[in-house]
């Protein structure tokens, strides 16, 4: 009988020589792996929040926006050429002002944060793209227009073409950092757990709430002469 993978069989890919922290898949998984990763590593962004990185990467995006242009997508295009570049900017600038929304990432520019996150953090960004099919990960390099490959590198895992989870080296994490490493995940799964919890015991709910509607489940209330109806 074969299985579906999982992420634990992905993390024993990548073992030895990586680890993964979970991301929670809530539209702001890009950021929040650059907090965790800035945070572990010391970097000088280290202690922003999601909310901070995000109005940095969008300042340093708007005042290039015609770098941005080439990403107009087709359909968008319009006919008459005198009206292109005025459109092309407006689009280009609309869409990248909505990545200071908490919860957005996708915009009609397609998935450009990662390139452009080179430039407003300082950083290069390697981007493992996972293929569940092959099992595999296509990897794609991505550095400032300067290429300063001395940088540091944000390992990235990408799967289901929209969500990022982060990858850490393991032969580049002192003792403390992967310390901290090891507690972040702790507390990700520890969220998690009590996430399922929860929806448990919203789900029970719902079906007695749903069982009551049909009429299949009575309510009984205890009785005033005491417990069960005992006299």
């Amino acid at each position: 009988m074969t299985t579906n993978p999982s992420f634990a069989d992905v993390e024993a890919i990548f073992a030895p020589t990586h680890v993964r922290l979970p991301i929670h898949p809530n539209g702001n998984c890009f950021f929040e792996a650059l907090v965790a990763f800035f945070q572990i590593t010391g970097h000088p962004h280290a202690g922003k929040t999601q909310a901070e990185l995000r109005d940095i990467l969008v300042d340093t995006m708007l005042p290039n926006i015609k770098d941005l242009l080439p990403y107009v997508p087709r359909e968008y295009k319009v006919k008459n050429p005198t009206l292109v570049l005025r459109y092309k900017t407006a689009f280009v600038t609309t869409e990248v002002k909505k990545l200071r929304r908490d919860f957005v990432y996708d915009t009609d520019l397609g998935d450009i944060v990662p390139q452009e996150s080179t430039r407003a953090f300082g950083i290069n960004v390697t981007v493992h793209d996972w293929n569940w099919n092959t099992m595999k990960a296509n990897v794609y390099k991505l550095v400032p227009s300067l290429g300063d490959l001395t940088l540091p590198t944000v390992h990235l895992l990408r799967t289901n073409e929209n969500h990022y989870d982060l990858l850490l080296p393991v032969a580049e994490l002192s003792t403390a950092q992967f310390e901290m490493y090891a507690a972040m995940r702790a507390a990700f799964e520890a969220e998690v757990a009590e996430e399922a919890v929860v929806e448990e015991a919203d789900a029970g709910e719902r079906i007695v709430a749903a069982l009551r509607r049909s009429g299949e489940v009575v309510e009984v209330k205890p009785s005033t002469f005491g417990c069960c109806g005992a006299t």
